[in-house]
C-alpha cells in the first residue's frame, strides 16, 4: 500500500520540494496566503478609487503588500504604503468525530497605513472603517463575484468556518519619524478538517479487518465476529468509507 498523505486544511504533508533558498510559506499555510490575496483583491475592488483621489501623494492603492507574519517593532523603522498582515496565534487542536481531527485557529489581520502627519491621518485614518465593513461582508457573503478573488474563501481553502470576531483601532508609533501608523487590528478564528488526500485513494483497492473469537479448546482457527470492509472513496476526503459490517 502507498503511504498514506494527509492533510489538515489546506496544509497537506509531505511538503513538496522548493528551489533552494525558497520560501515556504504558501505550502506550509496556504490558507494564510490565499486569504491575503482575496482580501487585497476585494478592498482594491470597493475601495481604491475613493482611496487613489484622497491619497494620492501616499499610494495608489489602499493595499499594496501583504505579509504572511506579524509586523516588525516599528521601533527605528518606517513603511510606506498600506499592508495587510495576517499571522496565527494560537490554536486548539481536538477530535471533529472519533476519526478526524480539528484545529481551531486564532489569530490577527492588521491593517496599516503609513506614517502621517496630523492634518492627513484626520483625513485619510476613517478608510479603517470601510476596510472592516469590506472584508467583514465579503467573508459573511462567501466572497465577491466582482472580484477576480470572488470564489468562497472557506471552499476554496477547504476550512469549516472562519469568522471575524473583533475590531480594534489603535496607532503604532514610529520612533524614528516621530509620526504614527494609524492601525486596524481584526482577530479572527477558523476552524480546519483533518483528512486524506484523494489522490492516493487510487492504490487502495479494500482494506478488510476480521475480529475473531477464539474458542476456549486451543483451536486453530476462531470464529469471525465482526468484519469491516473499507472501500476507496475518491470524493471530500471527509467520508467514514465504511461500506459494509457483518456480523456472523
Amino acid at each position: 500500500m502507498t503511504a498514506r498523505i494527509d492533510q489538515m486544511g489546506a496544509v497537506v504533508v509531505p511538503l513538496s520540494s522548493v528551489a533552494t533558498g525558497g520560501s515556504l510559506v504558501s505550502l506550509a499555510d496556504p490558507v494564510i496566503t490565499d486569504l491575503l490575496s482575496k482580501f487585497k483583491a476585494v478592498l482594491r475592488d470597493k475601495l481604491d478609487t475613493a482611496w487613489n483621489s484622497a491619497a494620492s501623494q501616499t499610494s495608489s492603492h489602499v493595499v499594496e503588500g501583504t505579509y504572511a507574519c506579524a509586523p516588525a517593532p516599528m521601533t527605528g523603522r518606517g513603511w510606506k504604503w498600506p499592508a495587510l498582515f495576517m499571522w496565527r496565534d494560537r490554536e486548539r487542536l481536538f477530535y471533529r468525530t472519533s476519526c478526524y481531527r480539528c484545529a481551531e485557529s486564532t489569530g490577527h489581520l492588521l491593517f496599516i497605513l503609513p506614517p502621517m502627519p496630523y492634518e492627513q491621518a484626520i483625513r485619510l485614518d476613517p478608510i479603517r472603517t470601510a476596510v472592516r465593513t469590506v472584508l467583514d461582508l465579503y467573508n459573511e457573503q462567501h466572497g465577491d463575484p466582482d472580484t477576480a478573488s470572488g470564489a468562497c474563501p472557506m471552499t476554496a481553502n477547504t476550512l469549516e468556518a472562519f469568522t471575524f470576531n473583533e475590531a480594534e483601532y489603535g496607532y503604532e508609533f514610529d520612533d524614528k519619524l516621530h509620526t504614527a501608523h494609524p492601525v486596524l487590528d481584526l482577530t479572527w478564528t477558523m476552524r480546519e478538517r483533518q483528512a486524506f488526500v484523494d489522490d492516493n485513494y487510487v492504490t487502495l483497492s479494500r482494506i478488510e479487518t476480521t475480529i475473531e473469537v477464539m474458542p476456549e479448546d486451543a483451536a486453530t482457527s476462531g470464529v469471525d465476529l465482526v468484519v469491516t470492509h473499507y472501500g476507496a472513496v475518491a470524493s471530500s476526503g471527509f467520508s467514514s468509507g465504511f461500506s459494509s459490517i457483518g456480523f456472523y
